[in-house]
């Protein structure tokens, strides 16, 4: 099967952010035909010291799918931000550029993208999400599957329970799945991320995401984040984090702006094992 593999790590700053493999198989004969994904679950998760890892992007001839996968193989459909971010970069297109987003949703989304250097801006387009509010021993609860399934806690974890075992409860044990602990620290908010490979060391695009497209139908959710900043539990220490921009292209339809993000390619193979 012809095409190239690249691993990819973005930046937080000068430390590694999130880490993964890209696989561009626009070249093959029928750009359509997906690799046997499990085969690359090992190397996306070969990066202990990232904040987040497993992170799988195909670039097809229709787009660019995103999976994650955990370090027993497991490996799903799952929307990625940095991931994404790596897949444009690797499209090696200076400027200005359009494709379609494949993830958890059943449509693709519309995709936008500017690189420069190393670092990309994008832009999605999807269907205004349905976000839906809940009672959970005695928390309030979030839920909204348009950047992945995520449930939004707002209350410390119940004694006893891990978020792990928290986030399956709520969502699901897939590794599509995600948990935002937004912790009660006095006078703001202190935010924690979670996904199938544990507590991701700083702040996941699609978790920022997904708080904001909360605060956007919600407002005590907003209130909760005034300044359009949350403070994350990073791995490195509590730090502040702005939230994407979002914005309605139509009725129905939202566009969720994300900031830069610096893209590390390296190539690992000139073919992709078939």
């Amino acid at each position: 099967m012809a095409g190239k593999i690249y691993k990819f790590l973005t930046l937080d700053g000068a430390k590694p952010r999130t880490f993964g493999v890209v696989v561009d198989l626009r070249s093959q004969v029928d750009p359509l035909s997906m690799p046997h994904l499990p085969d690359f679950a090992q190397i996306a998760c070969d990066h202990p010291g990232a904040y987040a890892f497993g992170k799988i992007a195909i670039l097809a001839g229709d787009g660019i799918h995103t999976f994650q996968a955990t370090a027993d193989g497991e490996v799903e459909s799952a929307f990625c931000g940095n991931s994404t971010a790596a897949a444009i970069r690797a499209m090696q297109t200076e400027g200005p550029l359009k494709t379609s987003l494949y993830g958890t949703a059943t449509e693709p989304y519309g995709l936008s993208a500017r690189v420069a250097g190393d670092l990309v801006e994008q832009t999605w387009l999807f269907p205004a999400p349905a976000v839906q509010t809940r009672d959970w021993q005695g928390r309030k609860v979030i839920t909204l599957r348009s950047v992945n399934d995520y449930a939004i806690l707002f209350g410390n974890l119940p004694d006893g329970m891990s978020a792990q075992a928290a986030r399956e409860e709520l969502v699901g044990s897939s590794p599509a799945t995600k948990l935002a602990v937004v912790a009660e620290t006095g006078d703001q908010p202190l935010v924690e991320f979670y996904n199938s490979n544990g507590r991701h060391g700083s702040a996941p695009l699609t978790g920022l995401a997904a708080i904001a497209l909360a605060a956007r139908s919600l407002p005590w959710v907003q209130s909760c984040f005034p300044t359009g900043e949350l403070k994350c539990n990073a791995a490195s220490g509590e730090r502040s984090v702005s939230l994407p921009v979002i914005g309605s292209s139509s009725q129905d339809q939202v566009s969720l702006e994300f900031g830069q993000v610096a893209v590390s390619l390296e190539p690992v193979l000139a073919k992709v094992p078939g």
